[in-house]
């Protein structure tokens, strides 16, 4: 048998060079591409249309950065909290909303992939899984939330929880009071929020109470009606609770001991009486704080690390807001 060798032509070999390098610079080019990257702080408040409709914008800790991220025309966006990882936002819109409250819905950082968190197909009607102040567990599996299951006869918020992994719903307090804004402790296996069970009469007055995912082992961490705001820190495993009653003093509390400290926090010596606390950041890097004056509301971030507080230029009004 005779094998034949045939001589590849130099043009060839000058056409796969060019191939070569361009595909280089295409992949060289994709690269280098920006990916959209939202900022540090996400919030809620009013776009510039005429109809002032309630969208969610993002902005770096420095100021720099301001996007806006959701541009739902008549359904507005409110109360956006940021995944543990950054990478995805849940939300609460009027965008196929019931009767039975503003539905929870979820996205990418950068507005995309918009989608129910949770949506029941029923024999009459289909259903996007309302509620309000949701909140990621720490491990991103689960978003706790509040909801009105009977507003149409008195303000009956319990605490409910989604989980990822089962797709399911299921309910973990059962008072006929208000029992809301959840708040995750540092490994997600208990749930802290407001309630005003023990005061059917004075619905200015609330504590702050605790039980498990399952709903079971409750307990109640402060005992005086007299909660203002409260934090979790997770760095430190306590909670930073502040009463609405002068000295409006903040309080270290041990949630395991519930032994408390007055005016001794850790790990930073911000001066805070006339602070108050809106969410520990994920990375328990940040703490978002306002400072009310005269009315007007200022919002500031405290970076623990650097003992570092910064003014962020945001607008009074606001329906949410977050850090990661």
């Amino acid at each position: 048998m005779t094998i034949q060798i045939h001589r590849i032509s130099p043009l060839f070999w000058i056409v796969l060079g060019l191939l070569i390098l361009s595909s280089c610079d295409l992949l060289k080019e994709k690269e280098t591409d920006p990916p959209i990257v939202p900022g540090d702080i996400i919030f809620s408040m009013r776009d510039d249309t005429e109809s002032q409709d309630y969208q969610i914008f993002t902005v770096n800790i420095d100021g720099t950065g301001f996007q806006q991220i959701t541009d739902l025309n008549d359904d507005g966006s409110t109360q956006p909290s940021w995944s543990p990882d950054g990478s995805q936002i849940v939300f609460v819109s009027s965008l196929e909303s019931t009767t039975l409250g503003g539905s929870i819905f979820l996205m990418n950082a950068d507005g995309s992939n918009m989608r129910p968190m949770k949506k029941f197909f029923g024999s009459s009607y289909d259903f996007v899984q309302p509620g309000y102040v949701p909140r990621w567990s720490p491990d991103g599996n689960k978003i706790a939330f509040s909801w009105c299951t009977s507003c149409h006869y008195g303000s009956n918020y319990e605490i409910f929880i989604y989980d990822f992994i089962q797709d399911s719903v299921f309910q973990i307090t059962d008072n006929p009071a208000i029992d809301f804004s959840p708040v995750w402790n540092h490994d997600g296996t208990r749930i802290a929020f407001h309630s005003d069970r023990n005061y059917p009469n004075e619905r200015s007055r609330s504590d702050v109470f605790e039980t498990d995912v399952y709903g079971e082992n409750l307990r109640q961490i402060t005992t005086d009606g007299e909660l203002g705001s409260f934090v979790y820190d997770s760095n430190n495993q306590t909670y930073i609770i502040k009463k609405n009653t002068p000295p409006f003093n903040w309080y270290t509390l041990n949630s395991s001991t519930l032994d408390t400290v007055e005016n001794q926090l850790p790990n930073f010596s911000l001066d805070i009486p006339g602070f108050h606390f809106l969410k520990w950041s994920a990375s328990g890097k940040y703490l978002l704080l306002f400072y009310p004056s005269d009315g007007v509301r200022s919002y500031y971030v405290y970076d623990i690390e650097r003992d570092e507080l910064k003014n962020l230029d945001l607008p009074q009004e606001l329906l949410g807001v977050d850090v990661r």
